[in-house]
């Protein structure tokens, strides 16, 4: 399955297998029955000198790659940033890429953070480095209560940290991934704020979602947590004059973490996160 049929890419998902004396073969046969190009579902029959079968498997989609920098440095005029010193909080991969390239590409001295993704980060560090522009990229744990990592000199921050967004069953909620959720929507962020300086007017980019209006049944606990993030956010706000938050509600937006087996038209990343960028920035 993860190497012939359907390929790299595929989910397992159901075995038929039958056990015979023998038939009269003298090595493992398989061949494609069935697929269906609408949902990249495949069902392949097989057989081997001691049994027989069906195995049904998906096509899955290829990891999401996000715009090349050289595509979005085209985009971009490059003195848009020109004054900004930003932080990327969550910057090697999905929304927290696309934010570090724009930023970048508009003049931004910017620093952006990686929990798990080093190896991404330093692909796309070259990628703009190729370019001949600049960007640092350090390690940083956000649900972790850290000390002063020199926060205090940014002017704006991106806030993109996120676990998997998993599903749950719809007629339950799961307190233990709602628990998940919260760690990087609202302590993470909240432990962030305060290393933050409290001498200066910081803009920050705090994304929420769609779902708190429209509540997937299967995503309760991430819409509960993102719904406790904008109250968050919100009292931040009313007790920091030098913070000024913009939480714009995202729709659906194509990263790995909304790949799906169904073909979907979503909105360009690059378009809504470069606006509400600008909009962080002309919030007083």
């Amino acid at each position: 399955i993860g190497n012939k049929c359907p390929g790299l890419y595929s989910i397992f998902t159901k075995l038929n297998i039958n056990f015979v004396k023998s038939n009269h073969i003298n090595q493992f046969e398989y061949r494609l029955s069935k697929y269906d190009n609408r949902f990249g579902s495949a069902q392949i029959s097989f057989r081997s000198p001691n049994s027989e079968g069906i195995i049904n498997a998906f096509e899955r989609p290829k990891p999401i790659n996000q715009k090349a920098y050289k595509i979005v440095k085209g985009c971009i005029n490059s003195t848009e940033f020109i004054d900004i010193k930003a932080l990327v909080i969550g910057g090697s991969r999905g929304l927290g890429e696309v934010a570090t390239k724009i930023l970048c590409a508009g003049g931004a001295n910017v620093t952006s953070t990686y929990f798990s993704g080093k190896k991404e980060a330093e692909i796309i560090t070259k990628e703009i480095n190729l370019i001949g522009d600049e960007i640092e990229y350090i390690y940083f744990d956000a649900c972790k209560k850290n000390k002063s990592n020199n926060f205090e000199k940014y002017n704006l921050v991106i806030y993109m940290a996120t676990p998997f967004i998993s599903t749950t069953e719809k007629d339950e909620f799961n307190e233990k991934i709602f628990k998940k959720f919260c760690d990087y929507y609202i302590t993470g962020f909240l432990n962030l704020c305060n290393l933050l300086s409290n001498k200066s007017e910081i803009k920050i980019l705090y994304p929420s979602s769609i779902y708190i209006d429209q509540v997937p049944p299967n995503l309760v606990e991430y819409s509960a947590a993102k719904a406790a993030g904008e109250v968050a956010c919100s009292f931040l706000e009313k007790n920091n004059k030098n913070l000024k938050i913009f939480v714009p509600r995202f729709n659906r937006l194509e990263t790995d973490q909304t790949s799906s087996l169904i073909p979907q038209n979503l909105e360009d990343s690059v378009d809504i996160l470069l606006n509400s960028i600008k909009e962080t920035l002309r919030k007083s």
